[in-house]
């Protein structure tokens, strides 16, 4: 597999070509691109009230097998999401992309895009969801407020520099690893769980990642498996052949999650951390347990009412 990884250098050199030809339209996406801003940023903007709005909508549908309710991405997550295994960060891309364009759907906001939780600039949970007066979408009970412990800055070193998981120094590996699983531990309660995102943090956390894994990505020599024909279905690396699952009849082809742009969007800040923030920011939740948690995480609770599929 090694012959198939290349450097981001050498892939934009020679697709560019083809930059016209762009995978977006196959998806049903305008060419336009999303950016994906940071909390404080997002919370600004005009979509914050759709945000809102749609989030709620989501919440008090109650039909699960809905696609229309909150409680159905929950589903998705519970009975298709791989952790510990290949295509975690890949999956998870598409699973915000369909994620995504449901909640436009609710908001009735066409132009929305998931923000993103640096918690690498500000461990600490954003206010707005941890405030639990009137019917505020946003708040769950949490066990923690503060993800400080997670934070690390192995992954972005210089000394990983594969991607794929098995391979020596693997980023999928180091940052599911951290700060990814600590990051729902020490938040806690549903956030803990394979029914996670039933928590509105977990739809900024993994934007989050998405974001760390694309900026890690981009400096010269950083390569993800990918295949000689990057606008073709059909892969000459089996890495990125056939699709992802996401419920009956929901999938995404699999090469279609290699880079934000396929799908639609990009993030305002797309850099590597350099530096974790002040101790003083951390009001830090202690890391406990954390074997024991992930243990939780990754036992399944019993399928949901989704239509009977093939084993993974």
């Amino acid at each position: 597999m090694a012959s198939a990884i290349i450097s981001r250098r050498s892939f934009i050199k020679d697709a560019a070509p083809l930059a016209a030809v762009i995978t977006v339209p196959r998806l049903g996406l305008a060419h336009t691109i999303g950016m994906r801003l940071e909390w404080q940023e997002f919370k600004q903007s005009e979509h914050y009230g759709n945000f809102i709005n749609g989030i709620r909508a989501m919440r008090a549908n109650s039909k699960q097998t809905n696609a229309a309710s909150w409680r159905y991405w929950v589903n998705v997550h519970v009975n298709y999401c791989p952790h510990g295994i290949a295509y975690f960060l890949a999956w998870h891309r598409g699973y915000l992309f369909h994620f995504e364009r449901q909640l436009r759907l609710a908001s009735g906001d066409p132009q929305m895009v998931l923000p993103y939780w640096n918690y690498y600039k500000d461990p600490r949970i954003p206010p707005e969801f941890l405030d639990s007066a009137g019917n505020n979408p946003l708040y769950v009970q949490r066990a923690g407020t503060s993800v400080y412990n997670a934070l690390d800055l192995s992954p972005f070193a210089s000394t990983v520099y594969n991607f794929q998981r098995g391979t020596s120094n693997a980023f999928e590996t180091r940052i599911e690893s951290a700060p990814h699983n600590p990051v729902h531990n020490l938040i806690g309660n549903q956030m803990a769980t394979m029914q996670s995102p039933l928590d509105p943090t977990f739809y900024l956390h993994h934007a989050n990642i998405d974001r760390l894994w694309h900026a890690w990505s981009l400096p010269s020599g950083k390569g993800t498996p990918y295949t000689t024909n990057p606008y073709s279905s059909s892969s000459s690396n089996p890495y990125w052949s056939g699709s992802f699952t996401y419920a009956p009849g929901l999938s995404l082809p699999r090469y279609q999650a290699y880079t934000p742009s396929w799908l639609g969007t990009s993030s305002s800040n797309n850099t590597m951390p350099s530096s974790l923030p002040p101790q003083a920011q951390a009001q830090a939740t202690p890391l406990k347990l954390v074997q024991a948690q992930m243990d939780n995480i990754l036992n399944r609770p019993p399928a949901t009412p989704f239509a009977a599929t093939a084993g993974r």
